[in-house]
């Protein structure tokens, strides 16, 4: 959040709205949407434990849904993912409400995988050695239709 409390993740759900719904519908449209949740701001090195400045941020309303989670940064955490939910909803249903969600592919994806030990199997391996291990891998999906044309590939992406 800003000094003027706008959460980027609200501001770029709101702007992308407004591009769907002004955008005519006869023509495509591609966008990109590089979210800055659910991470802070900027790198945790050198110690991913005590990332200076880079504090997890989510508006009040998110995190108070998120009581039942003990630890306080990981309530933040689920409050952040809770507003990117909420952005990815709106956007989608603007989608629909114009007509673009029927001719639309997602793709979701991330640029990273997890800091944090989730397990015992994983307990005292160091962030940044479990980043650069062969195992880690970011999950993405895509959404959308598969549309063949007469002469296209049988393979959708």
């Amino acid at each position: 959040m800003d000094q003027t409390d706008v959460y980027s993740t609200n501001m770029f759900a709101r702007e992308i709205q407004a591009i769907i719904r002004s955008h005519p519908r006869n023509e495509s449209l591609f966008l990109y949407a590089p979210f800055e949740a659910v991470h802070g701001a900027a790198s945790c090195l050198p110690d991913c434990n005590l990332p200076a400045g880079d504090l997890l941020q989510a508006p009040a309303w998110y995190i108070d849904q998120q009581q039942h989670i003990a630890d306080p940064g990981r309530r933040v955490f689920a409050g952040m993912l809770g507003a990117l939910d909420d952005a990815l909803k709106n956007i989608t249903d603007t989608l629909r409400k114009t007509g673009f969600l029927q001719d639309t592919l997602i793709i979701f994806t991330t640029d990273n995988v997890c800091a944090q030990p989730l397990d015992s199997e994983t307990e005292g391996a160091g962030a940044r050695e479990g980043l650069q291990s062969d195992n880690a891998y970011p999950e993405g999906f895509g959404l959308g239709r598969c549309r063949r044309q007469p002469q296209a590939s049988a393979t959708c992406i």
